[in-house]
């Protein structure tokens, strides 16, 4: 319905441009021509919530967005090209203007979102902005859906999932890890890990944010580097999906680094999750080291043990470590963490 509705009247716009453009002046000359190459089956969307707008709750709403933004799009086969605003930028001015469609914006004063079709709050949290270009149906077919899935089971389970705290240890009861538990699954059986080991990672890592940035510029669900994950075939790491998958390849191959020299699957994936966080060349350096000393690397606290001695300037005197003094503190730290919240999730989610 939404699709020939929106067809039709493009068309009658492109007719009237034909016939009045003449006499128009120019500047709406100028926005009929810009909807007649306006493609309303391709929306460029933006996310336009900031770290304070959540501060006030648990949920996680630039997800959440996100999510409801591409369950609206596969009901209504629309393609989207999704952005998160970022420092200095100001989607709004760009939906004004006609260079973005879709905006998701705080619930506050929406007299201060003047000039586009707002949807319905969403759980007074936030509301959805349509460009006038993109035809206030857009806008009402946005609320109908969002009204039919949100009483649904499962747009209960969503909703419960990203509004409820991720943090593991203050939750008693759930069944869930978190948001993306389902993709989490997807990827972690290809690497063959249990899913609330790649879970706990994802956790650690962003606290199921897709928004997360670090200063060194990881960003995502799993952190990663732009450049890693490009040579992983991956460029849209605010993408749940793609940020894991990427994720997941990175962490197959780090792990087949030690096959041969882990004593258990448990052990190779702490040195996974070691090499993850520090750099697979730190860890390498740590089991040529201990091989040196006459220590059996094949677990991770026979590699922490030598550990010590490489926070010394006289590991710069030993050929068989290439990368020089590595402290460790914070590797140790973050295996630790992750199996922490590992044996949190196994709690929540125990398996039959």
């Amino acid at each position: 319905m939404f699709t020939r509705i929106r067809h039709s009247k493009k068309y009658l716009f492109i007719i009237l441009a034909v016939f009045v453009s003449a006499i128009l002046p120019g500047s709406v000359r100028t926005f009929i021509r810009k909807f007649e190459h306006a493609d309303m089956d391709h929306l460029r969307c933006a996310i336009a919530i900031k770290a304070h707008d959540d501060t006030t709750t648990t949920a996680l709403l630039t997800g959440y967005s996100y999510d409801l933004l591409q369950r609206f799009a596969k009901a209504e086969d629309i393609t989207l090209n999704i952005v998160l605003q970022q420092k200095g930028e100001n989607y709004l001015d760009s939906v004004l203007l006609g260079t973005a469609d879709v905006v998701v914006l705080p619930y506050v004063d929406t007299a201060t979102y003047g000039g586009i079709d707002l949807s319905r709050p969403i759980d007074s949290l936030i509301v959805v902005g349509f460009a006038h270009h993109t035809f206030e149906i857009a806008r009402k077919t946005f609320d109908k859906w969002y009204s039919d899935f949100s009483q649904t089971e499962e747009g209960r389970q969503v909703r419960a999932r990203f509004f409820t705290t991720a943090a593991p240890s203050k939750r008693k009861t759930g069944g869930y890890a978190g948001p993306y538990d389902d993709l989490i699954k997807k990827y972690a059986d290809q690497i063959g890990w249990d899913w609330r080991m790649l879970a706990a990672l994802v956790y650690q890592e962003s606290h199921f944010k897709i928004e997360a940035t670090s200063y060194r510029g990881a960003r995502g669900l799993m952190q990663m580097m732009p450049s890693t994950a490009s040579g992983l075939g991956t460029s849209d790491l605010i993408n749940p999906e793609e940020s894991i998958k990427a994720g997941a390849k990175y962490l197959d191959k780090l792990q087949k680094m030690f096959r041969k020299i882990a004593a258990s699957k448990i052990e190779r994936e702490k040195m996974t999750l070691a090499a993850y966080n520090a750099g697979e060349g730190r860890i390498l350096d740590c089991i040529n080291f201990a091989r040196l000393k006459g220590v059996d690397p094949s677990t991770w606290d026979a590699i922490v043990s030598v550990i010590p001695e490489m926070r010394e300037e006289t590991i710069l005197d030993v050929d068989t470590v290439k990368l020089g003094v590595f402290k460790g503190y914070e590797t140790i730290a973050y295996v630790n963490k992750v199996t922490q919240v590992y044996s949190q999730f196994c709690r929540l989610c125990p398996e039959n």
